[in-house]
């Protein structure tokens, strides 16, 4: 049992945690409750395949640009993949609690946490501004009022055709609200921001300027 537990922590440090990191720096801004919108065994499941791309880059950045820089006599750490296997041998055996050795294994993981970041950055700003989340439905968000209420809908291959050439600057909002006792009053604004609900995704409050209200 305990060697069930030390695999498992190994395993969730090694795959699992860079993945979870990549996806907090990728879902960001009016993306980033999609981040907390599933569960944690999903989470777990998604993080996986990210996570593993990232840890095998990260080992090969750490290893010829940090590891074997400070420590020339070791490069056969490199190129039998010893690292790891040393670290977590000196887990189990309860031997990695030196300075040495926790400095080391803090450094690998601040080059994870650097490289997840950059990583997801990167695959933010291309998707983004390539558009590659309206012309690809796998690659869209989860937050699909951004894309309605901003206009980039009409990039969409459904709304194709919609204002050809055109690009949306402003939204102009008509909401009509039931006052109670006062009735329906109809405000007319210019849609600046907007929240929705974490787990559900549905539109929970809108925000106007420059408010106009009609009986």
């Amino acid at each position: 049992m305990e060697d069930i537990a030390w695999n498992s922590v190994i395993l969730f440090l090694l795959f699992i945690f860079p993945g979870i990191v990549f996806r907090r720096f990728y879902y960001v801004g009016e993306f980033s409750k999609q981040f907390n919108s599933s569960n944690w065994i999903n989470t777990f499941y998604i993080s996986l395949i990210p996570g593993l791309f990232i840890q095998v880059f990260s080992y090969v950045i750490f290893i010829n640009l940090i590891y074997i820089k400070l420590n020339p006599q070791e490069t056969q750490d490199f190129n039998n993949y010893n690292f790891l296997n040393t670290i977590y041998l000196k887990l189990r055996s309860n031997s990695l609690f030196n300075f040495e050795s926790i400095c080391w294994v803090f450094c690998y993981i601040l080059v994870v946490v650097l490289i997840s970041f950059i990583i997801a950055q990167v695959c933010w700003i291309i998707v983004r501004n390539l558009d590659w989340d309206k012309k690809f439905s796998p690659l869209r968000f989860n937050n699909y009022w951004h894309y309605y209420l901003s206009g980039e809908s009409l990039k969409f291959k459904e709304f194709r055709g919609f204002l050809p050439n055109q690009k949306v600057l402003l939204t102009e909002a008509d909401v009509l609200v039931d006052i109670g006792n006062e009735g329906t009053k109809l405000y007319k604004g210019f849609l600046r921001q907007h929240t929705i609900c974490k787990n559900s995704g549905d539109l929970k409050a809108i925000y106007l300027t420059d408010v106009r209200r009609y009986r």
